[in-house]
């Protein structure tokens, strides 16, 4: 499979929990929204809360019709499949179970965001 085929099967006209469009904003309490400060969850980012600065802006978390992380981890080339009694192992995007290794993308996220 393609790059290209595979973003075709993951693509969604709509957020499936907030219902929004692509290209419009997340409806707040969205558990789809990323935050655009901290690369976590909106939903639960600590952003805006415990005294911390909320330097989170809407406009860079829009619905693009992907899952946040799926385009990533296609340029990136990580993907991944669950197998019994070892967890979610890597995998090439030619395995027809493969998917997108978001379990990575987000340790990724993490540890880019800690860097600073």
């Amino acid at each position: 499979m393609t790059k290209k085929e595979f973003l075709k099967n993951e693509f969604r006209p709509t957020c499936h929990d907030c219902g929004v469009k692509v290209g419009k904003k997340h409806v707040e309490g969205c558990d789809v929204q990323r935050c655009s400060a901290c690369k976590g969850q909106r939903l639960s980012c600590d952003c805006g809360r415990n005294g911390l600065p909320d330097n989170h802006n809407p406009n860079r978390s829009k619905w693009t019709g992907y899952w946040p992380g799926v385009v990533e981890c296609v340029k990136l080339g990580w993907f991944s499949k669950l197998i019994p009694g070892k967890g979610w192992q890597p995998t090439t995007i030619d395995d027809p179970e493969a998917v997108a290794d978001l379990n990575r993308w987000a340790r990724e996220q993490r540890h880019a965001t800690e860097k600073g």
